[in-house]
């Protein structure tokens, strides 16, 4: 077996107990191939071979000699970079993981999964590293097909495709073949002068082409050189001049060479720097999108596991809230989990859709419920206007009711996430044309006019804040385009720019393919008595209602008394009066985010001291660094750890008693 036959194969390297089994067990229910690795050595045979991933526990890897492995990465051709996804109970941070610097230095394209995880996540970050693998064997074929054209093009102008010329210099005096004529558009009983050689090349070109003649002159050697040359019917071809210096007497006389056509081969030159660029953005995309997805699934759990914390503190109580709170939660992780999924179905061709006469007012009814949600929680104002034929029908059209929802709810979505607080949304339909228009317009943060033309494209998103508002993976336009694609209809955007809001728009043919597993729920976590020997004044903010009102009431129920807010303004104007001992500050906060809020927050506390607590669902070094730095005591991740952080809170309030009592 090769790499040309199975570059899809995921190798399973997991030593100890049965990681590798069920590893591979999950992976392989997933439908993917997997195939289990007996050792070290057993791993970089088969990777030799051809294969797609490798997914290696650490403890195969931290004592081992790695050098054979490390050379085989070293020794990968350019297009290829082998990804590695390593199972770790420490993260891929360097102050949690020590090994991890040697590992990425040793392998080179490292994603760090760490244990224990969902088997979705694993199926995931595998997909996500087949993809990219999948890119990397297309960039080599493409390559090869490139290589293989410039061969056969050199082959041909070796054949007989060289025109030869030669230069006076006293005269200045140019001798053309009829194939030197055909390089630069003439033809064969066409005059052709050293003047009108000089006039065709490119302005910008033209400079470098009189120094490298100058220089070969000055040396008595010969030059090469390579420009732009403009036909007489105005195209611009790309010219190869190889000269070389006869002499008389010891004095240079004449320049003769040959000239070939090669634009071509500039062409493919292009065109394989394209396709590197491709790779390195393809790969970029990856990370950007696996940092994304842990982000994305940390936040609803966070909620999650303080309800459950709750749950287990009543002691039998009435549990309604905190299950409205985890039902909630649960059903936004369905949601990432299910655009994954559509995604997939609708890359492999999997999607069938599921058609019926239907009118337009069923889709978008179906739609603002879906997002109802969002824009009451964003405070955004809505408005809705249907128009038909001058008849009055209404607007109907053939079409899968769940999907094209789908679609309309994706765009009211991104108006909402992208517009700040008590914005305004049309969302409109019409026929124009035989077609069945809809439009979401928005006078939200608007489109940079690079981003435009790629708005629709997989894991695109505009520039990602700290505030991610109800977050997303960059899905959701890109759904919207091949669902609508489906449906045999066009989808398109505009915008004015930055801050100018933004429209989107869906066409269907006025006659006119299904929905995702739910996610599981999300384990429950242990619970430790409360300590209630410290009462302390905290202070909650999280524009998450969910995750700020249990946390505020687990925090209660600890005995401390707390004050919770879902904006920072509310924030600033109320803690004055509060004076908090701790705060806990979402960084991902809509308008001011985290570290803003905390500049302006201890300047109203006057002279009373209050420690800072970050809460966000970034946790790799440079995001604690930059919380460090901004005054944050500590910086905890969603979901958060009750039990730390009660530790944490504990901590403290006895520092600071220490530093209360007389000395």
């Amino acid at each position: 077996m090769n790499a040309q036959r199975d570059p899809e194969r995921v190798l399973v390297l997991a030593p100890g107990g049965r990681d590798g089994q069920v590893a591979s067990a999950i992976l392989s229910e997933a439908g993917l191939h997997a195939r289990a690795c007996t050792s070290l050595p057993d791993c970089e045979a088969l990777l030799r071979e051809g294969a797609g991933v490798a997914v290696i526990a650490d403890e195969a890897l931290i004592r081992a000699d790695l050098k054979a492995l490390a050379g085989w990465v070293r020794d990968q051709p350019a297009w290829s970079d082998m990804p590695f996804v390593i199972l770790t109970r420490q993260g891929g941070a360097a102050e949690r993981n020590p090994v991890a610097s040697r590992l990425t230095e040793a392998l080179g394209n490292v994603t760090f999964l760490e244990r224990p995880f969902h088997p979705t996540t694993l199926v995931s970050v595998a997909r996500s590293a087949l993809r990219s693998r999948g890119r990397q064997y297309e960039a080599r074929d493409r390559l090869a097909a490139v290589r293989d054209a410039e061969d056969r093009l050199r082959l041909a102008l070796e054949a007989g495709r060289l025109g030869a010329w030669e230069l006076d210099l006293a005269t200045q005096r140019l001798d053309a073949s009829p194939r030197c004529k055909a390089n630069f558009g003439r033809r064969p009983d066409e005059p052709f002068t050293y003047e009108d050689l000089q006039a065709s090349i490119h302005p910008d070109d033209l400079p470098g082409m009189q120094s490298a003649v100058e220089a070969a002159v000055a040396s008595q050697g010969d030059f090469s050189v390579d420009y732009r040359a403009t036909w007489p019917d105005g195209s611009l071809q790309w010219l190869e001049i190889r000269g070389r210096v006869r002499r008389h007497g010891g004095q240079a006389t004449s320049l003769v060479g040959v000239s070939l056509n090669v634009t071509a081969r500039k062409q493919a030159e292009d065109e394989r720097e394209a396709l590197v660029s491709q790779l390195s953005s393809a790969n970029r995309a990856k990370d950007e999108f696996l940092a994304m997805l842990g982000h994305e699934l940390r936040n609803p759990l966070s909620p999650i596991v303080t309800a459950l914390h709750l749950m287990k503190m009543r002691a039998g109580g009435d549990t309604s809230r905190e299950q409205a709170v985890i039902q909630r939660q649960v059903n936004h992780l369905v949601r990432l989990v299910d655009d994954l999924l559509d995604v997939a179905k609708i890359t492999s061709g999997k999607v069938e859709l599921r058609r019926e006469w239907l009118s337009i007012e069923e889709v978008i009814t179906k739609a603002v419920e879906i997002a109802s949600h969002l824009l009451e929680q964003r405070q955004h104002q809505l408005r809705i206007h249907l128009s038909g034929e001058s008849n009055g029908d209404p607007l109907r059209l053939h079409g899968d009711p769940v999907r094209l929802a789908q679609s309309v709810a994706n765009l009211l979505v991104n108006a909402a996430r992208y517009t700040p607080p008590g914005g305004r949304i049309e969302l409109g339909a019409q026929r124009q044309a035989g077609q069945v228009v809809i439009s979401v317009k928005d006078n939200g943060i608007g489109i940079a006019p690079d981003l435009l033309p790629r708005i629709f494209n997989l894991f695109v998103q505009g520039r990602r804040n700290i505030d991610r508002a109800e977050g997303g993976l960059g899905l959701g336009l890109a759904l919207v385009r091949n669902l609508v694609a489906l449906h045999g209809g066009s989808v398109w955007a505009r915008s004015a720019g930055p801050g100018q809001g933004s429209e989107f728009f869906i066409s269907l043919p006025a006659s006119l393919q299904a929905p995702a597993t739910p996610a599981p729920p999300a384990a429950p976590v242990a619970m430790v008595a409360p300590d209630a020997s410290r009462k302390r004044r905290v202070l909650v903010v999280d524009d998450n209602a969910d995750a700020a009102e249990s946390l505020a009431e687990l925090l209660t129920m600890e005995g401390h008394e707390v004050l919770m807010t879902l904006d920072p303004l509310s924030a600033l104007e109320r803690a004055p009066a509060f004076e908090p001992d701790i705060a806990i500050l979402d960084i991902g906060l809509p308008g001011m985010d985290g570290y803003e809020l905390a500049q302006h927050l201890l300047p109203r506390l006057d002279r009373h001291a209050c420690t800072l607590i970050a809460l966000t669902g970034y946790g790799q070094k440079e995001d604690r660094a930059q919380s460090a730095a901004a005054g944050f005591a500590a910086h905890l991740t969603k979901p958060v750890d009750f039990v730390a952080l009660v530790d944490l809170i504990d901590r403290f309030t006895a520092r600071h008693a220490e530093q209360d009592t007389p000395g």
